[in-house]
């Protein structure tokens, strides 16, 4: 609960608004890892995480501002792009081609991290006790639930 760490927590999570929009999605899933846990909610009590969300928005305001002078035109261009002709398989075609994307761009990683002796699946300790292993389940798969779920409801 160091203000240090809240402050570049915020820092990161501005610089990557600025980068790209869907980098959002990652303070979202720190925030719930955060206010889903008893043990972790003690964090709130202090002031540092406030600070970290106005320093955060202090950071980010230059954007904000622009993106509300310029009527969220980017945000607008890929909307805009995003329209196609409607056919109920594109519910189920959108989503596996994006899935097989990411699969394929990650499949050097996937084939390097298999191949080294060292990174055994079976070893890995994913119980829900270790708190280590809930913040990379939950830094890895929330991102993926945030992302899929509009697609599945549009």
């Amino acid at each position: 609960n160091n203000l240090r760490d809240w402050l570049l927590i915020a820092a990161i999570a501005a610089l990557g608004i600025y980068t790209k929009y869907s980098f959002a999605i990652f303070p979202a899933a720190f925030f719930v890892l955060l206010v889903s846990d008893k043990k972790r909610i003690f964090y709130f009590k202090s002031i540092n995480p406030y600070i970290a969300f106005l320093t955060f928005f202090l950071l980010a305001f230059p954007h904000l501002k622009w993106m509300f002078d310029n009527e969220f035109s980017t945000i607008a261009y890929a909307a805009q792009r995003l329209q196609t002709d409607y056919h109920f398989y594109n519910h189920l075609s959108f989503p596996l081609s994006f899935l097989l994307a990411q699969l394929f761009s990650l499949s050097l990683a996937i084939l390097v991290f298999s191949s080294l002796e060292s990174f055994k699946f079976k070893s890995a300790n994913f119980s829900l006790k270790n708190e280590k292993a809930k913040f990379i389940i939950a830094m890895s798969l929330l991102p993926f639930i945030f992302t899929i779920i509009p697609s599945l409801l549009n």
